[in-house]
């Protein structure tokens, strides 16, 4: 058996990155040799290309000149050399720790792959967004596959379900899904939807990161703390306000500085403990290092709850369902902050009940890979 991995692995992201790294361990761990499919479309490859980045905005310097020059003078000042740096800590974290192929950049290229493997596995993250690949990337759905591949999807993602509101949508979605011959998704209303609109059957299983414990992480984070003095993490995708109010609270309570991480590129925070160019394997030594942690990411909340961390996330406008279904397979709702409904817990959490939930559900999405890639348990 040789399996070929195929997901969003080459975004400027923390938890594309780590996600998949998680899943290729995985395997290794059930003793598949795995490899990750290196296709990089050119519509993806141009969102955290630098020069693409610089044509990007200066496209309304003819309708707002002032305000785009402003813009592009602003991003090269403050920004540009953050960024080549934070990119290059990507690109040696993918050199060291993923086992590639050659780089692809176009479906009929992945048509080779049928001969070098016998599965295919689509999956984590948000492949199946249709606004992130200008509809559905057929790629991503093992249309390229020969019959005789096992084809597989685990813990894949649309983002919005109610992008499936429309109908064209809706339906290429569904008859999309009969290229698998087996399907998980990562949350539970895409499952319940797949299964009450077709005859695809359909299982939520755990985010990759989750299916490695803390000391699988440390093997990859930089040893030495990043921060010395005890601090409280931010680690916000869009600033919300309400989060900085909360860690500046919390902060106070237990004497800890402030640092601030961004998910997304070149936003700027209102605190001066700014951390811009920090690659995958400082990501992991931050929430490993952190006292606290305050964010509104899923791969935050997934990391302080890997590294047993105390922790409160604050609710984004949209797309919780992840962190919600989490922390209520957890029990740990209470950590949710629910702008004007009450209290949050800043309390010391103790992970043991916690963590047995967790260990459940992980053999749970241990054994949908086992039965999908027909490993019998010795």
């Amino acid at each position: 058996m040789k399996l070929g991995i195929l997901t969003y692995h080459f975004a400027i992201n923390y938890g594309a990155v780590l996600q998949v790294f998680a899943l290729q361990e995985t395997f290794k761990k059930l003793q598949i040799e795995s490899q990750i499919i290196n296709y990089v479309p050119d519509f993806h490859e141009k969102l955290y290309d630098i020069i693409e980045i610089k044509k990007s905005i200066l496209l309304n310097k003819k309708t707002k000149p002032l305000k785009t020059i402003l813009k592009y003078l602003f991003y090269i000042l403050f920004h540009e050399k953050d960024y080549k740096n934070k990119v290059s800590k990507f690109k040696h974290f993918s050199k060291i720790n993923l086992s590639l192929t050659n780089k692809i950049t176009n479906y009929y290229e992945l048509k080779d792959f049928n001969q070098e493997f016998t599965h295919i596995v689509c999956g984590s993250d948000q492949i199946w967004n249709p606004e992130l690949s200008n509809n559905f990337d057929d790629s991503y759905f093992c249309k390229f596959c020969d019959s005789n591949i096992v084809k597989i999807s685990y813990a894949a993602s649309i983002g919005d379900i109610n992008l499936l509101k429309n109908d064209i949508l809706k339906i290429n979605f569904l008859k999309l899904l009969n290229n698998f011959n087996h399907v998980s998704v990562r949350e539970s209303n895409l499952s319940d939807f797949i299964i009450n609109n077709s005859n695809t059957k359909s299982i939520v299983t755990l985010d990759p990161t989750l299916l490695l414990d803390q000391k699988e992480y440390c093997r990859i984070a930089i040893k030495s703390r990043i921060i010395k003095e005890n601090y409280l993490l931010i680690y916000q995708l869009n600033i919300n306000p309400k989060l900085a109010e909360i860690a500046k609270i919390v902060a106070k309570k237990f004497n800890l500085k402030i640092v601030t991480l961004m998910g997304n590129l070149f936003q700027n925070s209102i605190h001066t403990n700014l951390l811009k160019s920090i690659g995958p394997s400082e990501f992991v030594s931050l929430f490993r290092d952190a006292s606290y942690i305050v964010t509104n990411s899923f791969h935050g909340t997934a990391f302080s709850i890997i590294f047993q961390k105390n922790f409160n996330i604050v609710l984004n406008d949209n797309r919780n369902d992840r962190m919600l279904n989490l922390l209520n397979n957890l029990n740990l709702e209470n950590r949710i902050f629910y702008s004007g409904k009450g209290d949050y817990y800043t309390n010391s959490l103790d992970y043991t009940e916690p963590f047995k939930l967790l260990d459940k559900i992980k053999l749970q999405s241990l054994n949908y890979l086992k039965n999908s890639l027909s490993i019998t348990n010795e």
